[in-house]
């Protein structure tokens, strides 16, 4: 009986012989079906018929015990010998047939998986982009209004609807504006650029704020740079005059 690429016949036996060295009171037969279910799952079934066709006809013989000079050999002389061989093959050739279908199935969960994946990742991208296609088009009117037209004040109104959209777009993203200025120094949240002093602001208060910080949930996505108060600027104490003894 040719060995197949997947099964060895002594890996059960020899792996429920280790078992049973930290544990004699276990169950051979249920760790061998351990191993077994372990090793090859889906064609688990198959494997264990073909284990139990070459076990029961063993011990059912009073004779097998004349083949034990070597293992491996000796079982496949006892195969041939006992008329074996095809059970046998049918029993593997049903194994492997499982086994490619696991195979099969585990490749293709693989390729879904993958899928599933990239269209989530395209319909997270077309969720985030589309709010600020709305302020695109504005942005584009702005432009070309800003090219045929010298009414600043209208050109500032434009855009300041545009800075309205882009408010409403990060907000339906649930992104969060930072606005620093007046608020305790936080380095989880501020970047500090300089110290200034202030006679009016307390020590360690945001007075300035350079750029809009900006966090999702708990997650910090850019921080805001900021100055910070150092309090009241110290003076020197004056000199003591020397005085004339």
């Amino acid at each position: 009986l040719p060995e197949t690429e997947f099964f060895s016949i002594t890996a059960p036996e020899f792996w429920t012989i280790t078992q049973l060295f930290w544990d004699p009171g276990q169950d051979p037969d249920q760790l061998r079906n351990e191993y077994i279910k372990r090793v090859y799952r889906e064609a688990a079934p198959a494997v264990q018929k073909f284990y139990k066709l070459l076990r029961d006809s063993w011990l059912n013989d009073s004779a097998a015990s004349a083949f034990n000079d070597d293992y491996r050999r000796s079982m496949g002389r006892y195969v041939i010998s006992k008329k074996l061989t095809e059970p046998c093959r049918t029993a593997l050739a049903e194994a492997e047939k499982l086994r490619l279908l696991a195979l099969a199935e585990m490749d293709n969960q693989r390729k879904r998986a993958a899928k599933e994946r990239e269209n989530m990742r395209l319909n997270i991208t077309q969720d985030t982009v589309m709010p600020f296609l709305q302020v695109f088009d504005f942005f584009t009117m702005a432009v070309k209004s800003a090219q045929q037209s010298q009414n600043l004040d209208a050109l500032l109104q434009g855009m300041q609807m545009i800075q309205q959209l882009f408010d409403k777009a990060l907000d339906e993203l649930g992104v969060e504006k930072i606005e620093a200025v007046g608020k305790k120094f936080d380095p989880a949240l501020h970047d500090a650029k300089e110290q200034r002093p202030s006679d009016t602001v307390p020590e360690g208060i945001v007075i300035e704020q350079w750029n809009t910080g900006f966090k999702f949930g708990d997650r910090l996505m850019k921080p805001a740079m900021v100055i910070v108060s150092s309090g009241k600027e110290k003076t020197e104490p004056a000199a003591e005059q020397e005085t004339e003894g």
